[in-house]
């Protein structure tokens, strides 16, 4: 225990260093070298069997094996062979404001198995058991940031996402307040505990951010992210791949590679990101015995929004005067719940002659999430009491999100090395 100078500094002290975590870590490794002459008699044999015990202080029970059995063998084999699909890379993914698993998904699509997935959200849909889950992110602090590295100890880069609410920024609201507003202003929670990652992690650890918003807000407030972030966004639209519209800015101090057939255009505030792909068959994502034939075959569903039941009309709804009667009454017959423009005619779905916009299934897979991605945000019990209020919030989840169709470029050019080889 007289080795450990610097590592009781460490763990005691409330000043952390680089340095200091430097000098800790080497004497952690000296400890674990010099282990086998503290308490191993290099001299004895290999035991034929292995016994394990419960170790109780009162008798308890012992067991032994002498082979191993068949599902101790697959297990062996499965622990010196990693799956085809996926690398691994040391990677910790913290995610703010997490939504759905956007951030997590990401990673998925491009193969790459993490050291480690943190969330922070209120909201409830989770789809990975095996991420530590929490709620507001105002709750971190220092010794939050501290344990993150105590837990995955492993990990050699971390890369942070944060795509805070948009709700203040976006030009579908009446009076927005930008990053004055309560909930955008949460943005000031994202430079906190980026900043602390960095303090904890130390200055030499690499860490990646990418933080995301709507594309729809004021160029002022453009600039006073870009400013606080000190790099200047990406825009990314995905209608260039699947037929509906989800422009968004991602700011990221990773310079994100030029693909093949990935074209970068300089905007001056922001880079437009131009990513053109075939349209994927409108079977693989139409819910089967429904129709959607729009008059022009380059119609693009409008971007997903909230689901919000309303007895009257919102003030000043996006897109009124561009809205016919037709469509207005559609809007009008749904509750209001979402801009009047989304009921256009060439948006409509058809089922026999019932007429509906897209449903949950059909707006993840539009977003690359997969079929039935939101399907676990409400209890069985839930769902019984209003199979709409089920529906409507997994259409508000898909409505929160961005879509990996763009995102995932993201993600590829942060691990491109490791998908390399």
């Amino acid at each position: 225990m007289a080795t450990l100078h610097q590592v009781w500094r460490w763990i005691g002290g409330k000043k952390l260093s680089a340095k200091l975590a430097g000098a800790a870590r080497q004497e952690l490794l000296m400890l674990c070298a010099g282990a086998h002459l503290l308490h191993t008699f290099l001299g004895a044999e290999v035991s034929q069997v292995a016994t394990a015990s419960d170790a109780s202080g009162k008798g308890g029970a012992v067991g032994r094996a002498d082979a191993v059995s068949s599902e101790g063998k697959q297990f062996c084999q499965a622990l010196k062979v990693s799956p085809d699909c996926t690398v691994s890379g040391g990677i910790l993914v913290v995610s703010l404001f997490n939504g759905i698993g956007g951030a997590f998904r990401a990673y998925d699509l491009v193969g790459v198995e993490v050291a480690g997935l943190i969330s922070y959200d209120i909201c409830k849909a989770r789809r990975w058991p095996h991420a530590s889950a929490q709620g507001d992110v105002r709750d971190i602090t220092r010794e939050t940031v501290f344990g993150w590295m105590l837990r995955y100890p492993h990990a050699t880069k971390l890369h942070f996402w944060a795509g805070f609410p948009c709700v203040d920024l976006s030009v579908v609201k009446f009076g927005r307040l930008n990053l004055s507003g309560p909930q955008s202003g949460l943005f000031v929670e994202v430079l906190r505990v980026l900043e602390l990652c960095r303090k904890v992690f130390g200055r030499r650890f690499k860490v990646l951010f990418f933080v995301e918003n709507v594309s729809s807000m004021d160029k002022s407030a453009l600039q006073q992210i870009s400013c606080a972030l000190g790099v200047t966004s990406y825009r990314v639209q995905c209608a260039e791949a699947v037929p509906i519209s989800r422009p968004r800015f991602c700011w990221t101090n990773h310079k994100l590679e030029a693909l093949p057939g990935v074209l970068l255009v300089d905007k001056g505030d922001f880079v437009e990101v131009i990513a053109k792909n075939e349209y994927p068959p409108i079977q693989s994502w139409l819910t089967e015995g429904c129709e959607w034939e729009p008059a022009d075959p380059s119609t693009v569903f409008p971007k997903c929004m909230k689901a919000i039941k309303r007895r009257q009309p919102p003030p000043k709804p996006a897109g009124l005067e561009r809205t016919p009667e037709d469509a207005r009454g559609r809007w009008a017959a749904d509750d209001f719940r979402y801009p009047p423009y989304q009921y256009k005619k060439q948006y409509l779905i058809w089922s026999d002659d019932k007429w509906r916009l897209l449903d949950s299934s059909e707006r993840e897979l539009l977003h690359g999430y997969g079929w039935g991605h939101t399907s676990l945000c409400m209890s069985a019990s839930e769902i019984k009491r209003s199979q709409q209020d089920y529906e409507d919030l997994r259409c508000c989840l898909v409505g929160d999100s961005f879509s990996l169709y763009s995102f995932a470029l993201f993600s590829w050019s942060a691990c491109s090395r490791l998908c390399q080889t």
